[in-house]
């Protein structure tokens, strides 16, 4: 058997983490109130500078699903995130945790038609959030790999490919903790800009 609950609409690409809970199961997602994300990024909207607009509003948001319902709140830091978040990563050695604390995700300096910083969420509201920017550069997915031996849950890099003011290309990596640079690899070729992104360790 199963129940169904209606909450108001919301639009979404990714989640973040999920959990079970005392009464039901927790599930982090970037929500969006819309679709009208959709049709901000199509290519001629992004070329357009008559047609450009500031992105949609997304949240890092807790959908809660129980036996009596379904409720929607916000986990994000809109100090950090600008009030936009998508492509989220975590440490994957804590999905299925109630008790993680981070995530990684694109976010938005306002006003932009399209994401420009790197941000780490505090999903626990202890003000562990920070944000990486560079003017001009467009980064992409964020990945957390951990340090080997590491045992704190931010304890490792964050890895993002970003497209450069000038067209080129840089692998990004951060410092997870405090999301400080700590090195930029120059491709010697210009990438395309994309949204997702996939770690391979050695060996696999």
């Amino acid at each position: 058997t199963w129940t169904t609950h209606l909450v108001a609409p919301f639009f979404f690409f990714h989640v973040a983490n999920a959990f079970d809970t005392a009464d039901g199961v927790a599930v982090d997602v970037c929500t969006f109130d819309d679709a009208e994300i959709l049709t901000s990024l199509r290519l001629d909207r992004l070329t357009d500078e008559d047609l450009a607009a500031d992105l949609p509003q997304s949240r890092l948001s807790r959908l809660t699903i129980g036996p009596n319902g379904c409720t929607r709140a916000p986990l994000d830091d809109v100090s950090v995130t600008s009030g936009f978040a998508d492509l989220p990563t975590i440490n994957t050695a804590h999905a299925g945790s109630p008790d993680y604390r981070y995530v990684y995700a694109i976010g938005a300096r306002r006003p932009t038609p399209i994401s420009n910083l790197l941000a780490k969420i505090d999903v626990s509201g202890g003000g562990g959030g920070a944000s990486f920017h560079v003017d001009g550069s467009l980064p992409g997915e964020p990945l957390f790999i951990p340090r080997p031996g590491g045992t704190a849950e931010d304890d490792g890099a964050v890895l993002a490919m970003s497209t450069d003011d000038d067209g080129g290309s840089s692998l990004c990596v951060l410092d997870a903790a405090d999301m400080r640079l700590l090195a930029r690899c120059r491709s010697p070729v210009p990438l395309p800009a994309g949204f997702n992104a996939t770690w391979i360790t050695d060996g696999q």
